[in-house]
This record gives structure tokens, C-alpha cells and sequence, in this order.
């Protein structure tokens, strides 16, 4: 990584933790579900199970209503960007807890020069 994308690096995750929020990312672990293929078991809840929860910081951006009109983009969704400062990569089997539970519904490394700055998102509730 070179000395540039360092300080671009640090500068994003000084401006996400001066300007965010905290939330949290939730993680289902696969010990969720420990028997998917016997639907009648008592073991068989999809929605229980452990998790593992992340901390995290993040800006909400925001959309317009050109944005949603030419996209995918649905009344009530998030987008907003996380800071790197986080002990894992989210993806989109993750839900974001932001006052409400969000699933991901797209997350994308901001990474010039290979170096992550900040993670893009989209979720939907």
C-alpha cells in the first residue's frame, strides 16, 4: 500500500467517525441451522440460531428520487458507506442494525490501488 492511499485510507475513516453513527453488523453463523433438510424437527428455525455482531460506523448518503427511478433502488431503503474500521468485510448475507435490522442488499469496496477506503452500501429492510 502506498503512503498516499494510507492517508486517504485514515483520512476516510477520521471523516466516518467524526460525521457517523455507530450501528452494528449482524452475522448468521452456518451453527444457525443445524438441520435444514428435516423441515418437521424442533431443531428447524431459520431466523434463530447464534450470530456473531460487528461494530461499526457509517454515514447514511442517501438517494434521490432520479436515483431510485433508474435503478433498483426501492422506497425505504438505505445506502451510506461503513467505515474500514470494522473487524470484518460485510457482505450481502449480513444485516445491518441501524435502529432497525436492514439486509444488505449490495456492498462494494471503494479500493483504488487495491487499498479499501470505505465500504459502499445499500440495504433494505
Amino acid at each position: 500500500m502506498s503512503a498516499f492511499y494510507e492517508r486517504l485510507q485514515a483520512t476516510a475513516e477520521r471523516l466516518i467517525e467524526q460525521f457517523g453513527k455507530p450501528a452494528k453488523i449482524v452475522r448468521k453463523t452456518d451453527a444457525a441451522n443445524p438441520d435444514p433438510w428435516n423441515p418437521g424437527s424442533n431443531s428447524f428455525n431459520p431466523d434463530a440460531g447464534p450470530s456473531e455482531v460487528f461494530d461499526c460506523i457509517l454515514v447514511e448518503t442517501g438517494y434521490s428520487i432520479s436515483d431510485r427511478l433508474q435503478s433498483e433502488i426501492q422506497t425505504g431503503d438505505k445506502m451510506g458507506i461503513i467505515s474500514t474500521l470494522i473487524d470484518t468485510v460485510p457482505t450481502e448475507d449480513d444485516v445491518l442494525r441501524d435502529g432497525e435490522d436492514y439486509q444488505i442488499v449490495e456492498i462494494n469496496p471503494l479500493n483504488p490501488g487495491g487499498t479499501t477506503l470505505l465500504y459502499e452500501y445499500l440495504a433494505r429492510r
